[in-house]
């Protein structure tokens, strides 16, 4: 208990942190952390929900939760959305990589090994390309959203060929699981090509 009350403590703050560091040019920090707490409350909604009715679906009443927190955050403070969406994400990675160290050090299951390995890959994957996207020579337009989207469709490629492949690591949704991660991580992708093409 102690473990899981100090690894929500450090996720949490070094969400906030990053969210508000990547949107702090742009907003005032009430409108910052307001949206930031939207979504953790989102989260933690749908994370609830899942846990007294039905578990099987966690992940994804949890995302469930992250966008409509997201789509009242953005009505509310008229947040932009593909700034806000990619600060979000940063955020959101950090999180999601503590969250599979936590298992692993409780569970110490290779399946936890192996998606700590996926999320710290695609980590050091978002520094990269946060830091260097806009010297792509296809990547003409320069458009924030391109690290985010495509760390995203990165996530849900490799949970869609997991779900079809090795159902039992990813959910109890086996084939369903694959056409949603997928269909996800291809309107990522075609996002990413759109910003591409914006100038």
């Amino acid at each position: 208990m102690i473990l899981e009350i100090l690894f929500g403590t450090i996720a949490v703050t070094i969400f906030l942190y990053i969210f508000w560091k990547q949107l702090r040019e742009d907003y005032i920090s009430n409108q910052i952390f307001s949206t930031a707490f939207y979504l953790l409350i989102g989260m933690s909604v749908g994370a609830l929900i899942a846990d007294n009715f039905y578990a099987a679906l966690s992940f994804w009443l949890i995302i469930v939760g992250l966008i409509i927190g997201f789509w009242m955050a953005s009505v509310r403070y008229r947040m932009r959305f593909y700034e806000t969406t990619e600060a979000a994400i940063s955020g959101l990675l950090v999180i999601l990589t503590l969250y599979h160290l936590y298992q692993l050090i409780i569970q110490r299951s290779i399946y936890n090994a192996v998606w700590l390995g996926i999320t710290l890959v695609l980590l050091m994957l978002h520094s990269y390309l946060r830091r260097h996207y806009k010297k792509f020579a296809w990547y003409k337009s320069g458009k924030v959203g391109f690290t985010g989207f495509t760390v995203v469709g990165l996530y849900f490629l490799i949970r869609a060929l997991i779900a079809l492949f090795i159902p039992h690591m990813v959910s109890f949704l086996s084939i369903y699981d694959s056409i949603i991660s997928g269909i996800i991580a291809f309107t990522s992708f075609l996002t990413v090509y759109n910003l591409a093409r914006k100038f």
